[in-house]
């Protein structure tokens, strides 16, 4: 049952009751004339706000006069559609650049869905604006939210983040991922992304600004400055309840945010300071100078790695040139977009041919929506920071590689040369050549031939087998929680 109440006397203006399901999100438009929720069935339901002109005159009063009783606000059901097939992690209105009123949601089913509202009404329903656009291959969307227009913008973008701790930039329009970084790391993968107002100089009323407020499940609440580069500097995180956090949300003068927990039964008002987070990126900006903006993600990656990284880079400079040409080299400090899949797969990261577009597509619309110009070659730097943001946080285990088996073969074992087929016809397929290329690389000349087509295998076979794993050691997977190692923080405890 969802109940709306006057926000001055508490008398309820209008209930639904629209089923068993629990609600697990309600959300209201900028202009708070429209409200949308979820529930656990993955129902997406609409209403929006009216005000009933012609109410019922009141008694006569004393003097035998009838007072007509005052417009009465109230809500109407628009309607509701089932959207996903799986949880809905992320709900969220924006204004467009046009103008247009738009609402999108993202689940569990790796889908982006986009809701048209332009002729919605009580009578006709709304309906979903084309079809739903799936955004992951096997991470999954936990939340979203709509990048703020500070200006400079010639695209709408819609932000969503994963469970693998990345952000994704989609624009609004065709879907296509414009950038991919990482998410704070301050605990587990983020729930709630939501735009922390500012006051607007020239307009005299609260607007957008370049500070995301975040939580995780559990314990963490933090800041986030975009634009999102997945720089380490522009983040803070602090442990904001001992558990479970319900609900965030931010005030709409962006001074304070409340955090619901869970089992602490617990609502704490943190008052926000983003000045903080700004003297630490000055700071860090400061110690970059002449060591090139990659230097602030120098945390991030192994100097062995990073050497590795600097040496495959001229290499593939003099690639692009020819390996055995006698002309001058020229030595450009530019790589050809084209050589990126080659690049990162030289350090040990396998993007998937998919992952690999939306790397290059990254750089060559890089500055497409403050120039609206392209770029088809990228520096050192660029690739260095690249590189941290799309290889992922944790490497690969057994349990993902057991999960991923009984994913695609619909039990825990199956013959090799039905494991060979499904690689061959399912998901992004691979040729005969592309396979004999990859079982030379993994076991040596010939060594394919030599395994038995009816051979039994199991996901613990195929990983000690073909991809060589010598034991079953679990990566450490617990993040540090809490503050950063200079104490910055852009929240305190107001209450």
């Amino acid at each position: 049952l969802l109940k709306v109440s006057d926000p001055d006397s508490l008398q309820e203006m209008a209930s639904f009751a629209h089923g068993d399901s629990p609600i697990t999100f309600i959300r209201f438009s900028p202009d708070s004339s429209w409200m949308a929720f979820a529930d656990t069935s993955n129902y997406v339901y609409v209403l929006n706000f009216a005000i009933i002109e012609e109410p019922a005159p009141q008694p006569e009063d004393d003097d035998g006069s009838v007072e007509p009783s005052p417009p009465t606000p109230t809500w109407n059901y628009v309607g509701r559609v089932k959207s996903h097939t799986r949880a809905i992690t992320g709900l969220e209105f924006t204004v467009r650049e046009d103008g247009r009123l738009a609402l999108v949601s993202v689940a569990e089913d790796r889908m982006l869905v986009e809701y048209d509202l332009s002729e919605a009404t009580p009578e006709t329903g709304f309906k979903l604006r084309g079809e739903p656009t799936k955004i992951e291959q096997v991470a999954v969307p936990t939340a979203c939210m709509w990048h703020p227009l500070l200006g400079g913008d010639f695209e709408d973008r819609v932000v969503t983040a994963n469970n693998e701790f990345k952000f994704k930039q989609w624009n609004a329009d065709n879907k296509s991922c414009r950038r991919t970084s990482l998410c704070p790391t301050y605990g587990g993968p983020l729930t709630s992304l939501q735009t922390i107002p500012a006051i607007n100089p020239e307009r005299n009323q609260y607007g957008p600004s370049p500070y995301v407020l975040y939580s995780t499940a559990e314990k963490v609440v933090g800041i986030v400055k975009i634009p999102l580069d997945g720089n380490p500097n522009k983040a803070m995180g602090l442990i904001a309840h001992p558990t479970a956090i319900s609900s965030v949300t931010v005030s709409s003068d962006g001074r304070y945010c409340m955090s619901a927990g869970g089992e602490d039964r617990c609502v704490n008002i943190w008052q926000i300071s983003t000045k903080a987070l700004d003297v630490k990126y000055e700071e860090a900006v400061t110690r970059a100078e002449g060591l090139g903006s990659a230097s602030m993600y120098s945390e991030l990656i192994d100097q062995e790695v990073k050497e590795d990284l600097i040496d495959y880079f001229y290499y593939a400079q003099l690639r692009t040139q020819g390996e055995d040409t006698m002309e001058e080299r020229k030595i450009t400090g530019l790589v050809p977009l084209k050589e990126l899949p080659n690049l990162v797969r030289a350090l040990g990261y396998y993007p998937s041919e998919e992952e690999c577009a939306n790397m290059i597509a990254e750089v060559y619309y890089a500055n497409f929506t403050e120039t609206g110009e392209t770029c088809d070659t990228i520096d050192l730097d660029t690739f260095i920071k690249l590189y941290i943001n799309h290889k992922p946080v944790f490497g690969t285990s057994k349990a993902e590689i057991a999960e991923a088996f009984d994913s695609i073969g619909k039990g825990s074992h199956m013959s090799w040369a039905k494991l060979v087929g499904l690689l061959k016809e399912k998901g992004e397929v691979m040729t005969e050549d592309d396979l004999k290329n990859i079982m030379k690389a993994l076991l040596g000349k010939g060594a394919e031939d030599e395994i038995n087509p009816t051979e039994i295998m199991t996901a613990e076979k195929f990983s000690d087998k073909i991809l060589g794993f010598d034991e079953d050691v679990e990566e450490e997977k617990d993040l540090d929680i809490g503050l950063d190692e200079t104490g910055v923080t852009g929240l305190s405890l107001a209450v």
